[in-house]
Order: structure tokens, then sequence, then C-alpha cells
């Protein structure tokens, strides 16, 4: 019983929530959005690139079988 009792404890005080947990994650990818958006802008302004591309990275790998890996 005393063990079960520090358990519960410990995880009061160690569970953040999901709400709690969304919130910082949200706030962690921001930060690093804004870093990159920054470090682009920072970027086109001394360089002054004629062009710019951008590659669509959002893709979904198809689904293989056990032999994908040759």
């Amino acid at each position: 019983k005393r063990k079960l009792l520090g358990k519960l404890k410990n995880l009061e005080q160690n569970n953040i929530g999901r709400k709690s947990y969304d919130k910082s994650y949200r706030s962690a990818q921001e930060t690093v959005r804004s870093f990159i958006n920054h470090a682009i802008n920072r970027m086109i302004e001394t360089e002054h690139p004629g062009v710019i591309a951008k590659e669509d990275l959002t893709f979904v790998k198809e689904k293989g079988g056990k032999s994908d890996n040759s």
C-alpha cells in the first residue's frame, strides 16, 4: 500500500497532462519555425539570390513489404 501511494504521488508530480504537453510541443515547434524563417530572411537579405526554389517534402512513404530493404 505504501509503495502504491508513492507511485501515485510520483505520477501526480510528473504527469503534465495532454493539454500541457500539446501546448509545450506547439510552442517548441513555433520556436523552431521562427528561427528557420529568421535565418532564411537574413540569407535572402545578404545574398540577394536570383532564384529561390522550395521543395515539397510532405510525402508519405508507400507501404513496403519485407523485401523493401534491398
